[in-house]
C-alpha cells in the first residue's frame, strides 16, 4: 500500500496495517538471521581441513554471534509488538530494532575483516622483501577500512544505513501518525 492510499484509512486501521508490516519485516530479518546461523554452524561442523579449522571457527563464530544477536533482537521486538499501543512507541521500538540489527552487522563485518585467514597468514609468514611491503600495505588497508567503519559510528554518522525502502516507508508512515496526534 502506498502512502497516499493509507491516508484514506482510519487512524486505528492505519496503525494496525503499519504494525503488521513491521511484524513482517521483523520476521524476514529473523528468518534471514536463522538461515545465516545454520549455514555458519554447518560450515564449522563439516569443514575437513583441520589446520584451517581454527581460523574458520574464529571467522564464522563472529557471524554466528551477529546472527544470534539479530535473532534475539527480532524475537524481542516481535514479543513487544503485541503490547505497543501508540505510533510513538512503535516508531521508537522499530528504530531501535533497526539500530540493533545494524550494530550486529557492523560486528560481523569487522569480525570478518579482522579474522580474515589470508590476511593473518601473510602477517605471520613475512619472509621475503617484497612480501613484507605487500603485507604492510594490507595491514594499513585493513586498519583504514576498520577506521572507516568505527570512527563515523561514534560520531553519529552511519556508513550505509542498511535500511530497505520498506523500512523507510514504515518509518515515514509512523512519523506521519505521530505528527497527526
Amino acid at each position: 500500500m502506498k502512502l497516499e492510499e493509507s491516508y484514506n484509512l482510519s487512524r486505528d486501521k492505519w496503525f494496525d496495517r503499519i504494525k503488521d508490516e513491521s511484524r513482517s519485516q521483523a520476521k524476514n530479518g529473523l528468518c534471514l538471521a536463522v538461515g545465516v546461523l545454520l549455514i555458519s554452524i554447518f560450515d564449522i561442523l563439516l569443514w575437513q581441513h583441520l589446520e584451517q579449522k581454527t581460523v574458520l571457527i574464529c571467522n564464522l563464530s563472529v557471524g554466528c554471534i551477529a546472527s544470534v544477536w539479530i535473532v534475539v533482537n527480532n524475537l524481542r521486538y516481535l514479543k513487544r509488538l503485541n503490547i505497543l499501543d501508540t505510533p510513538k512507541e512503535l516508531l521508537y521500538w522499530y528504530k531501535k530494532r533497526l539500530k540493533n540489527d545494524r550494530n550486529a552487522l557492523y560486528l560481523a563485518m569487522l569480525g570478518f575483516l579482522i579474522c580474515d585467514p589470508s590476511f593473518w597468514f601473510d602477517v605471520f609468514n613475512m619472509d621475503k622483501g617484497w612480501i613484507i611491503a605487500v603485507t604492510m600495505f594490507r595491514v594499513l588497508l585493513v586498519v583504514a577500512i576498520i577506521a572507516v567503519f568505527i570512527l563515523p559510528y561514534f560520531d553519529g554518522i552511519i556508513v550505509g544505513e542498511l535500511m530497505t525502502r520498506r523500512d523507510e516507508e514504515i518509518i515515514d508512515r509512523l512519523e506521519d501518525l505521530v505528527e497527526k496526534k
